[in-house]
């Protein structure tokens, strides 16, 4: 069990988890998202990368695009490429949550 005593996860409270392709792990929480690859942690924040909070209530893959739903508007992260802002959220004080709809 990881926590942030014996691990660089930032924050114990997590949000969400989900596996990417590549067989990383995407972890969201109260102070960040930690991307974990089963050796090795880094940790994305609204100061080392252009996430729009350090809350992250949900995260979504669509192809090779990790999307990011945040305290403040949505993120994105394409390709192995720096995170960015798509979204600010006019409501400073509402969350937003990412919804998943299959259509058959």
């Amino acid at each position: 069990q990881y926590q942030v005593s014996n691990s660089a996860l930032p924050n114990n409270y997590v949000s969400c988890i989900i596996q990417d392709y590549s067989s990383n792990y995407w972890i969201g929480t109260r102070d960040g998202l930690a991307k974990f690859d089963g050796i090795n942690w880094t940790i994305y924040d609204t100061l080392n990368s252009g996430i729009s909070s350090n809350t992250i209530n949900s995260i979504l893959i669509d192809a090779d695009t990790l999307w990011f739903a945040t305290k403040k508007g949505i993120s994105k992260f394409y390709n192995n490429v720096k995170i960015r802002k798509l979204f600010k959220n006019a409501e400073r004080n509402k969350n937003i949550n990412l919804f998943i709809f299959f259509v058959i």
